[in-house]
C-alpha cells in the first residue's frame, strides 16, 4: 500500500501536528508501507523557519519527504495567517502534481491546513486513490471565535467551502468525541467518521520508578534551573499561543508569590512567547524554559507536582490539547480551564481537576488543594496513568487506525 501524507506540519517539529503525523508516518514505515510526505520546512511552535524559500528531499526512517517552501509571518495576524496556509497550498502544487505518478493508495490530510484538500481530491481522482483527512482542529471555527478572523456577512462562504469539502472524502477522523460530533453537524456521514486521538509512547513516557530514573531527574532539575528539590513544580509544557489563554499562568504566579516552595516552569515557544517571557521576567517564581528535546522530555513532565493547561472558553470543543496524553501517560495530576460539559472537561474528570476559563483565584484554589494533597495527587495520577495505558496507547491507537485504512482501501 502506498500511503501520501499531506500536510504542512511534520518531522522534526516536537510538538503539535508535526509530532504527531511524523510518529504516524515514521510507525506506517515501519509496518512495510510505502511513505511519502509532502510538507514544509520545520518552523513550529517557534514560528520561524531556518530555510524558507527552496524545495528540498530527504529520506528519514523509510519515508521521502518532500519539503516545500512557505511564508511564514514575524507577526501573527488573522490575515498573514491565511496568507501562511495559502503558500503551503500554492508551493505544494507541482509536488503533488509529480506525484500523480506514484500512484498512491490513499493519500492522506490533516487539517491545519485545509486549503490542501481541494488539491488532495483533485489528485486522488486522477490517480483513483482513497482519501483521508484528519481534523486535529477545526480552523475556520477557531479562527472566528477568538477573534483572528472579524465576523462579517461573507462568514458563511468559507464554512459552506468547508462543508462542501469534508463530505467529498472518504474518511474524515478527529481527536474527540464532541469534535466527531462536529463532524456529523457539518453534514459528513456518521459512517465515514472515524475517532483517532492523540497518542503517547507510554512505554517512553511513564512515571518513575528506579532509583537510577530519580537521580537523572534530580540532575535534569538542576540542568534546567531548579536546584531546590523542596519546590513543588507547576508545570506548563507546550505551545504559546493565543488559543492556550497562558496568561492566567501569570495570574495565578502572581498570587503564589509569597509562596515560597512552589515554582511555575513555563517550557514552550509560539507567537506570543516574546509577550509572556516579558511578564514573567517580572515575577521571581516562574522560570522560562525552551522546548525540551525528546530525550529529556519524560523528565521534564515527571519533574511537575502538578500540570496546568489552560484553554480559553471560545476554544472549547475546537481544539483538544494534545499535551495531555503526556500528561496522563506520566502519572501525574493536571488542573485544565474548562466549562462543565465539554470534552475538555469531560476527559480530565477523574484525572484531574477542572475549573471554569477565566477565573484566576478558583485556579489558585484548586492548585494550593493540589499542591498540598500528596495522597490527591497520587490518586489522580494513577487514573491518568492507567487511563493512558488502556485508551492512549501510541500501538493501540495506530494499529485500529491501520485496521481502518485497509478497510478503506477494501471499499
Amino acid at each position: 500500500m502506498r500511503i501520501l501524507v499531506y500536510g504542512l506540519n511534520f518531522y522534526p517539529e516536537l510538538t503539535g501536528v508535526g509530532k504527531y503525523t511524523g510518529e504516524m508516518g515514521f510507525w506506517l514505515a515501519k509496518r512495510g508501507y510505502k511513505v511519502r510526505v509532502i510538507t514544509s520546512h520545520p518552523y513550529y511552535p517557534k514560528w520561524k523557519s531556518e530555510i524558507r524559500f527552496h524545495y528540498s528531499k530527504d529520506l528519514i526512517n523509510g519515508v521521502e519527504i518532500f519539503r516545500c517552501p512557505i511564508y511564514v509571518p514575524n507577526k501573527y495576524t488573522g490575515l498573514k495567517r491565511l496568507i501562511h496556509l495559502f503558500s503551503f497550498a500554492i508551493s505544494s502544487f507541482p509536488i503533488i502534481l509529480f506525484s500523480i505518478t506514484w500512484r498512491p493508495t490513499v493519500i492522506w490530510t490533516v487539517a491545519p491546513t485545509f486549503f490542501t484538500s481541494p488539491l488532495t481530491l483533485f489528485i486522488a481522482k486522477i490517480t483513483n486513490s482513497k482519501t483521508w483527512i484528519h481534523i486535529q482542529d477545526f480552523e475556520l471555527d477557531a479562527a472566528f471565535s477568538l477573534g483572528l478572523i472579524k465576523s462579517g456577512i461573507y462568514k458563511s462562504i468559507p464554512f459552506y467551502f468547508e462543508k462542501m469539502i469534508l463530505k467529498k472524502f472518504d474518511c474524515v477522523s478527529t481527536i474527540s468525541s464532541k469534535m466527531l460530533r462536529k463532524l456529523h453537524e457539518k453534514g459528513v456521514d456518521e459512517c465515514r467518521t472515524y475517532y483517532f486521538p492523540n497518542w503517547v509512547d507510554t512505554k517512553k513516557i511513564k512515571p518513575l520508578d528506579s532509583q537510577n530514573e530519580i537521580c537523572e531527574l534530580k540532575y535534569f532539575k538542576r540542568s534546567i534551573g531548579i536546584n531546590d528539590d523542596k519546590k513543588k513544580i507547576v508545570l506548563y509544557s507546550g505551545n504559546l499561543g493565543k488559543k492556550q489563554g497562558v496568561d492566567i499562568i501569570l495570574e495565578v504566579a502572581n498570587i503564589f508569590e509569597k509562596t515560597t516552595d512552589v515554582l511555575f516552569v513555563i517550557c514552550g515557544d509560539g507567537v506570543y512567547s516574546r509577550e509572556i517571557i516579558k511578564k514573567g521576567s517580572l515575577l521571581k517564581n516562574i522560570l522560562m524554559i525552551p522546548p525540551q528535546s525528546d530525550r529529556d522530555f519524560n523528565y521534564l513532565l515527571n519533574s511537575a507536582t502538578a500540570h496546568i493547561v489552560p484553554q480559553l472558553a471560545n476554544a472549547a470543543d475546537l481544539v483538544l490539547p494534545s499535551k495531555l496524553s503526556g500528561i496522563f501517560a506520566s502519572g501525574k495530576p493536571v488542573l485544565v480551564t474548562a466549562d462543565e460539559g465539554t470534552d475538555l472537561y469531560d476527559i480530565v474528570s477523574g484525572k484531574g481537576i477542572a475549573v471554569r476559563p477565566g477565573l484566576k483565584y478558583d485556579f489558585a484554589n484548586n492548585l494550593a488543594r493540589l499542591l498540598n494533597n500528596e495522597n490527591l495527587c497520587k490518586k489522580l495520577g494513577l487514573s491518568a496513568r492507567e487511563f493512558a495505558v488502556e485508551n492512549l496507547d501510541l500501538n493501540k491507537v495506530l494499529h485500529m487506525f491501520e485496521l481502518r485504512l485497509k478497510d478503506l482501501v477494501k471499499c
